[in-house]
């Protein structure tokens, strides 16, 4: 299945709010990095919410000790992909996953709506493709000349990209989401 890209004004309303609903959620957002969100419509109309952060109850400046408000990543002068094993992040969409199950939703034939400036990482879209989503809507802030970016072998976006073609998901990138 291609990649679908398609401008804000050419996405139906429902839509357009989901997406708003996970940009809203991306303001829950704990990582001091990054804020991304996500909500997975489950095909039993159940929905769940992800943004990405420590641990529920947990923060990553208490985890590695790093100062208060820094990136332990960024403190410790990473660049971009690099030294994810010392991120303790749950990922927007891994998040939502786990909030329609704990809520027992199905999440088999569901849709996601990210917020998150791309497509998934390769880890999450594993995820999202063993879940069962078949529907994956993105935000990103790329247009419709630009190619998919790769910044390092984990967050390889054209393997993410694969993943949802192999695994039958709809992928569709929503660009001039203002």
């Amino acid at each position: 299945m291609e990649t679908i890209r398609k401008r804000w004004t050419e996405i139906d309303k429902r839509t357009q709010m989901l997406l708003k609903f996970a940009e809203e959620a991306s303001e829950n957002a704990t990582c001091h990095s990054r804020k991304l969100g996500a909500v997975v419509q489950s095909a039993d109309k159940g929905i769940g919410i992800g943004w990405n952060g420590a641990p529920l109850g947990a923060d990553c400046t208490d985890i590695h000790g790093t100062p208060p408000g820094k990136c332990p990543r960024k403190h410790l002068k990473a660049k971009t992909g690099e030294m994810l094993e010392i991120c303790p992040a749950v990922h927007a969409e891994i998040r939502a996953l786990v909030s329609c199950l704990k809520a027992g939703h199905d999440t088999k034939g569901a849709t996601m709506y990210c917020w998150c400036g791309g497509i998934p990482c390769k880890e999450c879209m594993k995820e999202i493709a063993d879940a069962g989503i078949t529907r994956l809507y993105c935000q990103t802030e790329k247009t419709d000349d630009l190619k998919l970016r790769d910044d390092s072998i984990y967050y390889n976006f054209e393997l993410s990209a694969k993943i949802a073609e192999h695994s039958n998901i709809e992928l569709i990138e929503v660009y001039n989401c203002d």
